[in-house]
């Protein structure tokens, strides 16, 4: 059986990391490695690979590059300058253009290439950081937990020992890892995690229910991909769009154009500085102005379009992936259910 140590670091999402040989504590015989066990969630441990790794790595070092190219730009209008800042930005721009080498030859290896890179517009790097984060939905489960998919592959358990901060083991437990792509059994759960799920707002205070940077990165990938392509992933965006245009005028519906500036719930007011956070006469927050009943505004329909074309992608990119790892792939909810014929088929949206 193999055996894999894990410490707390990794446990907080860093690269997987292996240690020298040491006492384990056994977690039944020792009731205060036990407890302190349970306060580490399960979910925390990784066991990421070097392409999840360098996934995570290209987005922290691109975001130390900008920083200093935005603070060197301000320096720059006030006649100043900082030499370590500019030292900084080199060495980060030339570790960001080694990581994007080493995603670009590992994405081309991957699965799915044959596939998305026959899409008009899509990127060697743009890929490489979505499927990076599927890979990095992985995690350990309890050896017999019911959320372990049952798609009849074979997963040998696993020996965790569990570390503290100070490398101090503080137990040991037989667990089951699970990869990403493997826990999104339905392309439901492939949308969720997307945070393409009607619904998921982003609440203060709460936890969010799906990968914050994947959603971002696959609206990146909408508009300055896919929108300014004219591939069939554009084609389907307008077709959906003059089809739900047509819907909702049926139904009384008008599509009218967005107000200019934002809304004071409080003073019942349109505050026409679109920049402005707060109410300038009450100092409340402001927000975008209500659709009053019967209206939807054209940049609500637009986003609406958009997330459609996205969540087709995503649920493209689940089967071809899902496919070709032999596992299995349901028919679409429209198809499994609604009995519906015509349902386009991910290789239905190549471009080459």
């Amino acid at each position: 059986m193999r055996k894999r140590k894990v410490s707390a670091s990794a446990a907080l999402g860093m690269a997987e990391a292996d240690f020298g040989s040491t006492e384990s504590i056994s977690l039944e015989n020792n009731e205060e490695a036990a407890v302190k066990f349970d306060e580490l969630s399960l979910q925390k441990l990784t066991r990421e690979t070097s392409f999840v790794t360098l996934s995570k790595a290209f987005l922290a070092v691109q975001k130390v590059r900008v920083g200093c190219d935005v603070g060197l730009a301000h320096l720059v209008k006030h006649g100043k300058t900082d030499s370590d800042r500019e030292e900084l930005r080199d060495r980060a721009k030339e570790l960001e253009q080694w990581i994007s080498r080493r995603l670009k030859d590992r994405i081309t290896a991957h699965p799915t290439y044959p596939w998305w890179s026959r899409i008009e517009g899509i990127s060697h790097l743009t890929m490489a950081r979505v499927i990076g984060f599927i890979d990095g939905f992985g995690c350990f489960y309890e050896v017999g937990d019911a959320l372990i998919p049952n798609d009849g592959k074979v997963r040998c358990p696993i020996t965790v020992t569990i570390f503290d901060e100070e490398e101090n083991p503080i137990g040991e437990k037989q667990m089951v890892w699970v990869e990403g792509i493997e826990r999104l059994t339905t392309a439901s759960k492939a949308k969720k995690y997307a945070g393409l799920v009607p619904g998921q707002e982003q609440e203060k205070g709460k936890k969010l229910s799906y990968n914050k940077k994947l959603k971002t990165t696959l609206w990146r990938l909408a508009v300055y991909s896919f929108l300014m392509k004219n591939g069939k992933y554009h084609d389907f965006y307008t077709m959906y769009k003059e089809h739900m245009l047509q819907r909702l005028t049926g139904r009384g519906i008008k599509i009218l154009p967005t107000p200019k500036g934002k809304f004071c719930r409080v003073c019942n007011t349109e505050v026409e500085v679109k920049q402005a956070k707060y109410c300038p006469d009450c100092k409340s927050e402001l927000g975008k102005k209500e659709e009053p009943e019967g209206i939807i505004w054209q940049g609500h329909f637009h986003m609406m379009c958009q997330r459609k074309m996205i969540s087709l992608f995503v649920i493209h990119l689940w089967s071809v992936y899902r496919e070709a790892l032999g596992l299995p792939v349901r028919e679409p909810y429209p198809a499994e259910y609604l009995g519906h014929q015509q349902i386009i088929r991910a290789w239905d949206m190549v471009d080459k």
